[in-house]
């Protein structure tokens, strides 16, 4: 069989790019076009050279995994926990597998396309991949306009991550050094919340007033060690709120002027 490396990669590249891209979108992360495509090249590259290694069985499985984690951490960086990034990379499997069996089914549909052969075999691909491939973008743009950051808060030796709901009218401040606020879920917190609860707590408590709908309450907080954001150190409070859980689809909110 003869392979055109040259046509592989760009075919390789544009469909791990759209893919990427839908994943993106799907896991509400923050796209980073040379990211994305530093990603799909790496992942373009190693489809290329899978084509010339002889890795089967349990190897080539690994080699994949390897490769699908290593373009997930490429295109959108630190994001979270080990947790997350297996999840964003099975999402990634999934869209891939998606759009590729929506291009195999198209293609059977017209056995004319391949009745030639040669290299412009491979331009009505490309084109349908990459029709089909912006038909979801658009689909997954409109479900997934909710922007979200990664968020780390370290204290008294423990450090938890989750995702947070990114608020622009999520104005709340601790009174005392006027920092802003990220409200997280008590469930969120796990080992932090308990601490927080006890009575020889070694964290540093604040007591946060807050409003809503509920009316006036005040929120059992603390000053962490560290907290980052997407992987950026930002100074912040964290206000535990024990009735709320669900934010949005997220666990927390984040004032969106310390995200960037």
């Amino acid at each position: 069989m003869t392979v055109y490396a040259d046509i592989l990669f760009l075919i390789n590249f544009s469909m791990d790019f759209l893919s990427l891209c839908l994943t993106g979108r799907l896991t509400a992360h923050r796209l980073s076009r040379r990211r994305l495509m530093l990603a799909a090249a790496f992942g373009s590259l190693a489809g290329c050279a899978a084509m010339v290694l002889p890795l089967n069985g349990i190897p080539f499985v690994l080699t994949g995994l390897l490769t699908a984690l290593a373009v997930v951490r490429i295109a959108f960086g630190k994001a979270g926990s080990l947790r997350q990034l297996v999840r964003d990379t099975l999402i990634l499997w999934g869209t891939g597998t998606l759009l590729g069996g929506i291009l195999t089914s198209v293609l059977s549909l017209g056995n004319a396309v391949w009745q030639d052969g040669g290299n412009g075999s491979f331009a009505p691909l490309v084109l349908l991949g990459f029709t089909a491939a912006s038909a979801f973008l658009r689909l997954a743009g409109h479900s997934s306009g909710k922007r979200s950051a990664d968020v780390t808060v370290t204290a008294a030796g423990t450090s938890v991550s989750f995702a947070a709901l990114c608020d622009s009218g999520c104005l709340l401040t601790e009174p005392i050094s006027g920092m802003p606020v990220i409200v997280v879920s008590e469930a969120a917190l796990g080992t932090l919340s308990e601490l927080l609860a006890a009575d020889d707590t070694p964290l540093r408590l604040r007591m946060i007033p807050a409003e809503g709908i509920g009316g006036h309450r005040l929120l059992r907080g603390f000053v962490p060690d560290t907290v980052t954001v997407n992987g950026r150190t930002v100074s912040a409070v964290i206000a535990c709120n024990p009735t709320g859980n669900d934010y949005g689809g997220f666990v927390g909110i984040v004032p969106s002027k310390i995200v960037r």
